[in-house]
C-alpha cells in the first residue's frame, strides 16, 4: 500500500486532535468529569457523516477508551482501505 504525503498528513493531523482531545480535558478527568461523549465532541470525531482518514486516530482512542480493543482493530482493518485505496 503506498500512502500520499497528503494522506500521511490527514492521518498525522487526526493523530494530533486525538491527543489534543484528551489534553483539553485532562483537568476535568481528574476529578472524574469527563466522560467519553465529551471527549467525541471535543474531538469533533462524530461531526461527519463519512469518516476521513483525520477522524481514523480519533475513532480508534474512543474504541480502547470504552474497553473495546477488539473493535478498534475491526474499524482499523475495514476503514483503511476504503481510505487509503490501493492505486
Amino acid at each position: 500500500m503506498d500512502i500520499s504525503h497528503e494522506q500521511l498528513a490527514q492521518l498525522l493531523v487526526g493523530i494530533a486532535k486525538a491527543h489534543s482531545a484528551i489534553a483539553m480535558l485532562q483537568p476535568a478527568a481528574q476529578i472524574g468529569l469527563v466522560s467519553v461523549p465529551a471527549l467525541q465532541e471535543s474531538s469533533g470525531v462524530n461531526a461527519r457523516r463519512d469518516p476521513t482518514l483525520t477522524d481514523l486516530p480519533q475513532r480508534l482512542l474512543m474504541h480502547i477508551l470504552t474497553g473495546n480493543e477488539h473493535n478498534a482493530l475491526t474499524t482499523a482493518m475495514r476503514e483503511l482501505p476504503r481510505l487509503l485505496p490501493d492505486r
